[in-house]
């Protein structure tokens, strides 16, 4: 496995396990950015598809646990339609 390869692995797997955190967390967010959280898991991808996906995670996961307020919610819900388009855009 090249060093990239490893990078990458670790990197989606952090991020999984951060966005697994957070959304089961007794101090998880409120439950309306919790249910568009769900949408950002991508370990059921195809591994071309998790590297673009694991990116937007990432974001979310970050936006989820800074400041609450209505933008939050805002912030995911476009980043989640941005993650779907680029996923979309790497697909054969």
């Amino acid at each position: 496995m090249s060093d990239d390869a490893v990078i990458q692995a670790a990197l989606e797997q952090a991020t999984a396990e951060a966005l697994e955190f957070v959304l089961q967390s007794d101090g998880a967010p409120v439950s309306s950015v919790r249910h568009v959280l769900k949408f950002f898991r991508f370990a059921h991808l195809p591994p071309n598809l998790r590297a673009v996906s694991c990116l937007f995670a990432d974001l979310a996961t970050r936006i989820a646990v800074g400041p609450m307020n209505d933008e939050t919610l805002v912030a995911l819900r476009k980043l989640l339609e941005a993650k779907d388009a680029a996923v979309r855009a790497v697909l054969p």
